[in-house]
């Protein structure tokens, strides 16, 4: 059964007349504008649904919105329509936002805008309190057994964490080591409430005597509430006896039990392709499922094939040198192959002369940096730097890997190599400044560039861009502060920005 937010989302919808010209009948249009607050969904995902309502009651409409959240829904006849809002978050965790009646009238259009629910109600809503305390986020999702792939009741998803207590008055800092445990409903549903925000986490489904693997994971304040379906193989998962005396034998850093004597098989698989630093495919990179038996070696394309996986939530793994292990959550099951593929990212070093205030200024950027970890980031203080030796925005990008830079002035545009090989009619990557699209690489100045992301593979950018980045992406934020010496006046082309 869906529950009803009633105070989650903000929507704001305001009708007011606007003539949209003469038609032979009287068809309406609907608009609007979604905000989703968390970067790390996309607003793409989202469905607008209209259904109308009264005697006349017949006419369905639905609509997606675009990139920045805009939609339109034309061609509605005159009367009364309940509007209804849809996301995989909410459709996943059985929450609804309350629709909402609109009216057509004519030749004119209607608006109606709304804010996505996120953060602290969210997540009272799902554990159904408002008294867990600041700071406190949620995991839920549902349970399913992989061989069936049917709910499976009962099953206890368990959530690990290690908290640092500070000794009062002494230096000394211990830590310990928290847990909470939920079972699933009838429907194969849980939810774990009063987990630290922002802690690194290790979830793990048992069963009938049966364990998975670890799945790691944090989720931030913002966010509130993050969605983890998860699967276990009733057959053939190990027990949890020998799952925990094997991963004691294993790497303490990474939880791998490879060292140890699990080995496990069975009739499922996974191919790909491993990409390193810019995106390109990565040869020699070993891959494996965490606690299976195979493993592969990719091609110099960067392939692999995996078979004889065990089936369930299971984790993916590649090693290759220069890189830290790269992992990622993949859902098997008997007897069917998926494609996964993995990007191995190289370690951010922090910034240790930037102050949190700066870091503050470009929240956005920051979070993509943290949660993306692929991609190409200049923070504030590498631009500054960067800023002395180049006349043109252009120029920043000399030796960004996997993009080339051509042309001076307004002819000046920048390629993306990956995308250029897989599509020749890419002619310039899409440069995105302060969330405007199409603008001219030196339509910005230098020194009014605060930070740059950049990615060359669509495939890898936020979801936040999804569907923007065909040939490549580059997303500029302007400085937030003036420079700290008199730079050139503003070279802008009418592109809207001061």
């Amino acid at each position: 059964m869906r529950i009803r937010i009633a105070f989650l989302a903000t929507i704001l919808t305001h009708l007011h007349t606007t003539p949209i010209g003469a038609q032979a009948s009287a068809l309406g249009v609907l608009d609007g504008t979604i905000r989703e607050k968390i970067v790390t969904r996309s607003v793409r995902a989202v469905t607008v649904s209209l259904v109308q309502l009264g005697a006349d009651a017949g006419v369905t409409r639905t609509a997606r919105p675009d990139g920045q959240g805009r939609y339109r829904v034309d061609s509605l006849p005159s009367g009364r329509y309940l509007m209804q809002i849809g996301t995989p978050t909410l459709d996943s965790l059985d929450l609804a936002m309350p629709a909402r009646e609109v009216k057509i009238a004519g030749e004119r259009t209607a608006r109606a805008d709304a804010v996505l629910p996120f953060g602290a109600e969210l997540r009272d809503l799902v554990c159904h309190s408002g008294r867990l305390g600041e700071g406190s986020v949620a995991v839920a999702g549902r349970v399913l057994d992989a061989d069936t792939e049917k709910p499976l009741a009962g099953a206890e998803v368990v959530a690990a964490w290690t908290d640092v207590v500070s000794g009062g008055f002494s230096t000394k800092v211990a830590t310990k080591k928290r847990s909470v445990v939920a079972r699933t409903g009838a429907q194969g549903g849980y939810r774990l409430c009063g987990i630290p925000g922002g802690t690194s986490l290790a979830l793990r489904l048992q069963h009938d005597g049966r364990t998975g693997p670890a799945v790691r994971l944090t989720i931030s304040q913002d966010e509130g509430v993050v969605v983890r379906d998860l699967s276990i193989s009733t057959r053939s998962a190990p027990s949890i006896a020998l799952g925990d005396s094997i991963g004691r034998l294993g790497d303490p850093v990474t939880g791998d039990s490879s060292r140890g004597e699990l080995k496990l098989t069975g009739t499922a698989g996974v191919t790909g392709v491993v990409r390193g630093v810019g995106a390109m495919p990565l040869a020699g990179a070993t891959v494996r499922v965490r606690d299976a038996r195979s493993s592969a070696v990719t091609d110099s394309t960067g392939r692999f094939a995996l078979g004889e996986l065990p089936s369930g939530t299971q984790i993916l793994q590649a090693r290759h040198d220069g890189y830290p292990l790269s992992e990622v959550v993949v859902e098997l099951r008997p007897d069917r192959a998926i494609v996964q593929n993995v990007l191995m990212v190289r370690e951010v070093r922090g910034d240790s002369t930037q102050s949190p205030s700066v870091a503050a200024l470009y929240k956005e950027f920051e979070s993509h940096r943290r949660a993306y970890g692929f991609g190409q980031f200049l923070g504030v203080e590498e631009i500054a730097q960067k800023e002395k030796a180049v006349s043109e925005t252009v120029d920043l990008f000399a030796d960004m890997i996997g993009f080339t830079a051509l042309g001076h002035g307004a002819d000046a545009r920048l390629i993306s190599n990956e995308a250029l090989s897989s599509n020749r009619s890419c002619r310039s990557a899409n440069v995105v400044v302060d969330g405007v699209d199409g603008i001219g690489i030196n339509d910005i100045v230098p020194s009014q560039v605060g930070a740059i992301e950049a990615y060359s593979n669509s495939q890898f950018v936020p979801e936040r861009f999804a569907g923007r980045g065909e040939c490549g992406l580059v997303v500029i934020w302007m400085r937030k502060t003036p420079p700290a010496t008199a730079g050139r006046a503003p070279a802008l082309r009418g592109n809207g920005y001061p």
